[in-house]
């Protein structure tokens, strides 16, 4: 059997499974254009004051919500040019939808090229056709519906494509290599090419969001599963050819690390070392049963208080301990197992708690490119099926991927339906989730339905949570129990001193139940710490009726002054303005 085949025929077939990947993972994944903003969306898009300001350039340049990415910013304008008349957040998902098809273009164009040189006695359509197959299996896996679903994860988007792109380019480069394994001082001058484009893509990508910090340790993986890399005579030369990546993974990690301290996201030491290392191991072997059947699925995985040292979270740990001794055990007979592991493992371990803090224990986007090595090994796995002919485990290949690609169809359905059906999703998955308790009752709230239950819960679950007791003051005050809410907010207030919220609410709740020189005094405080449109506006109902129209016509127009065309103050501030009998300044756009 003739494995490569004339280099024209390999061409053609990959370009016509290209365009088959690239158009089924479209029209998949096109519904999630009529997905919403969602959490962290409104942060990103709905109020950000820079986003689209004359200073949107020099702001794209420092951290924000915990990243560092002056290439996401950039990419979320560049949407909004391409397609000026598209609602948002629609062009920003479409923007989503289009990386995620090329990368999956580039996804079977890396397991061709492994296919190719790797296992030479499948044929060319043996190798096309199972590179689509796995291709489609990682584009259609469940888990990736909240990095394309969710506008504010282009970050994911928009990284991972330049990593496998990168990831390409190395193979390219280590292509000689398949023949023998001669020493780095072997590369050809068509290999050192490769590796600069990989340097280049892998570079760019740091700038959209730090998945390279793992890079590392996955390319050893890679050589591991590609090259028997762990073999004693190869152990060494195999980490001397990871080495030189760390110019790019070293900075990248510095500069995670600086923006999350900047937005207050470092480790705070509420769990210790003995309960970090024993939930990362279990977390790792959550994300692998994820990976396996994707059922239970939320867009928050959260950590439940009292649970780091229970009998699932250990037994996770000794099954991961197990599992990748027994690995390394049989790494000489397996190494593509052994390697498929290890860069699973490799791409997760900076979010498998041991550094980094957050409410979620897992988070299903994290595991975008951990499946690449799984996907990889599982490719050679049943290309050989393929070629063995062997029925029953070729149409379970299939199966499989088609059982995944129905689950995704249902969780985006989910997404499509709004934040308050993802917010009834992560509670059904963890009743005690205290933050989407929260979520959901702020968003009851929004839309005038009760949501006493959820807060209550909330407020149980965790007596000292400031923005429970906010939200438990609104729905209170709705109610006309003014005392009540009064006495909430002054809880979250107590709790909370640096929330500027919270003390524009006290100031504006305490100006309607009549005590002025103490809201006055409140609103003052709060807008002198900094306190924005919400405080400026309540300082002006106040000051309009205290019988000061001057005074509240000048917070109305510092307060529009700040408000981009789309903020959800805009109107509030522009009726205001009307009823003072004054024109409201141009809005906060370019």
């Amino acid at each position: 059997m003739d494995s490569v085949g004339p280099s024209s025929q390999r061409r053609a077939s990959v370009a016509a499974a290209s365009v088959v990947v690239g158009l089924v993972t479209l029209l998949a994944w096109w519904p999630v254009l009529e997905c919403g903003w969602f959490w962290d969306d409104r942060g990103t898009f709905v109020a950000n004051p820079w986003l689209h300001s004359p200073d949107f350039f020099a702001e794209s340049l420092r951290p924000h919500l915990g990243h560092w990415q002056p290439l996401t910013w950039w990419s979320l304008r560049l949407d909004e040019l391409l397609w000026p008349q598209m609602a948002l957040p629609k062009a920003h998902l479409l923007g989503n939808v289009l990386l995620h098809g090329l990368t999956a273009i580039l996804l079977l164009r890396v397991l061709a090229l492994v296919l190719r040189h790797h296992e030479r006695r499948f044929s060319v359509s043996v190798q096309v056709g199972v590179a689509a197959l796995g291709a489609l299996a990682w584009a259609l896996h469940p888990c990736r519906v909240e990095s394309v679903a969710w506008a504010t994860e282009r970050r994911d988007m928009l990284a991972v494509c330049l990593v496998v792109g990168g990831l390409l380019c190395w193979l390219h480069a280590q292509s000689h290599r398949f023949e023998s394994d001669p020493s780095p001082d072997e590369q050809t001058p068509n290999s050192r090419l490769w590796l600069a484009a990989a340097a280049v893509l892998w570079g760019l990508s740091a700038l959209a969001k730090a998945w390279v910090i793992a890079l590392p340790g996955a390319l050893i993986a890679l050589e591991i599963g590609l090259f028997a890399g762990w073999q004693r005579h190869n152990r060494w030369l195999t980490i001397r050819r990871a080495a030189p990546w760390f110019v790019i993974a070293i900075p990248a990690a510095l500069v995670a690390a600086w923006a999350q301290h900047a937005a207050g996201a470092t480790s705070d030491g509420a769990l210790g070392i003995t309960e970090r290392i024993v939930g990362a191991g279990h977390h790792l072997m959550a994300y692998l049963a994820l990976t396996v059947l994707p059922l239970q699925l939320s867009p928050l995985h959260p950590i439940v208080a009292g649970t780091t040292l229970d009998t699932a979270h250990v037994a996770g740990w000794i099954g991961a301990v197990s599992l990748t001794g027994l690995l390394f055990w049989r790494g000489r007979s397996s190494p593509a197992a052994l390697g498929a592991w290890l860069g699973f493992a490799a791409w997760l371990l900076p979010v498998l708690g041991l550094l980094q803090s957050g409410v979620q224990a897992i988070a299903e986007r994290y595991l975008i490119l951990a499946h690449i090595p799984l996907i990889i090994f599982a490719a050679t796995i049943v290309a050989a099926w393929f070629a063995d002919r062997r029925k029953g485990l070729m149409v379970l290949a299939v199966l499989v991927v088609l059982g995944w690609t129905g689950r995704m169809v249902q969780w985006q359905g989910v997404w499509r339906a709004g934040p308050e059906a993802l917010w009834s999703a992560a509670i059904a998955g963890e009743p005690k989730s205290i933050h989407a308790r929260i979520n959901r009752g702020a968003l009851r709230l929004g839309r005038g339905a009760d949501p006493e239950n959820d807060l209550a819960v909330a407020l149980a679950l965790s007596p000292n949570n400031a923005t429970a007791w906010k939200l438990n003051a609104e729905h209170l005050r709705r109610q006309g129990r003014t005392k009540e809410a009064l006495a909430a907010l002054l809880r979250a207030a107590k709790l909370a001193p640096d929330d500027l919220a919270v003390r524009c609410n006290l100031g504006g709740l305490l100006a309607q139940s009549g005590d002025r020189s103490k809201a006055t005094l409140v609103l003052n405080s709060a807008i002198t710490d900094g306190g924005g449109v919400d405080c400026l506006l309540n300082r002006a109902v106040l000051r309009a009726n205290s019988g000061d129209r001057k005074g509240a016509a000048a917070d109305v127009r510092a307060a529009l002054a700040q408000l981009p065309a789309n903020h959800p103050q805009r109107q509030r501030a522009e009726g205001m303005a009307r009823a003072l009998g004054i024109s409201a300044p141009k809005r906060a756009t370019p």
